[in-house]
């Protein structure tokens, strides 16, 4: 046997190996895992996720329905690679996240829905975000020690108001969210930390779980939700994806 198909076979042992896992940790042996990009059956849908977080979940989870909302944190470009524009071209409508003011502005701009410049965690305070100027780099940039900017770029650092989840969804009149993408650089426990699961009531989350042990993700971020009454439903590359009991 060549070198090459020994570490072909090798890879894909050790991919039946995880996806095991996965499965005997989310309590889920139905788990869809897909490591390529999700495409829906008859292949007619285009979406706008990276992963095809978008079609998944609208199709698949809440059955193309036409009246939803939406939380999207962590929003990035409003179009570019963004879990929500999908469902706002299909009727839906929510609230957006962005704390990079190049981006945000962009929002007002070329999509309905209204984007707020908050980073969001467990408590109201000012923290310091990392962004770079990179035309391409903007889904890099995060809270100082949370992002996966690398350390040759060039950088500029700015403070943002830190705001929790909850509180901001109140004062807005949100009370229950279909769906929430959560998309923030390793700053996801901190997200969920500021949302009061008792005060809002969200039926399925999609968050990036990419940190932690490779492929695997964090188990302690896993463990949360399916600890709060979540069961894990699928695990679209990098994203765990999550729907209420």
């Amino acid at each position: 046997m060549s070198s090459d198909k020994f570490i072909e076979r090798l890879c894909s042992a050790m991919h039946w190996v995880f996806d095991i896992i996965l499965r005997l940790q989310t309590r889920n042996p139905d788990l869809l895992i897909c490591e390529v990009k999700y495409r829906v059956k008859d292949g007619t849908a285009e979406g706008f996720s990276q992963y095809g977080q978008d079609l998944f979940c609208f199709h698949s989870i809440f059955g193309s329905v036409k009246n939803g909302v939406f939380v999207d944190v962590g929003a990035n470009h409003p179009k570019l690679l963004n879990n929500t524009y999908y469902f706002e071209k299909n009727g839906w409508h929510g609230l957006a996240f962005e704390p990079q003011e190049r981006l945000r502005k962009l929002w007002d701009a070329e999509r309905k829905t209204k984007c707020l410049p908050y980073v969001l965690g467990g408590e109201n305070k000012e923290v310091t975000f990392i962004e770079t100027p990179g035309p391409d780099d903007h889904v890099l940039a995060g809270v100082e020690g949370f992002n996966k900017i690398k350390r040759s770029m060039r950088t500029t650092a700015a403070v943002r108001t830190q705001r929790r989840l909850d509180e901001v969804l109140l004062e807005n009149q949100v009370r229950r969210v279909d769906y929430l993408s959560i998309d923030v650089e390793g700053y996801e426990m901190n997200v969920l930390s500021g949302l009061d699961l008792s005060k809002i009531d969200v039926k399925c989350i999609d968050i990036e779980n990419d940190s932690g042990e490779p492929y695997l993700g964090s188990r302690g971020l896993r463990r949360q939700l399916l600890n709060s009454g979540y069961r894990q439903v699928a695990r679209l590359a990098g994203d765990d994806i999550f729907v209420k009991k």
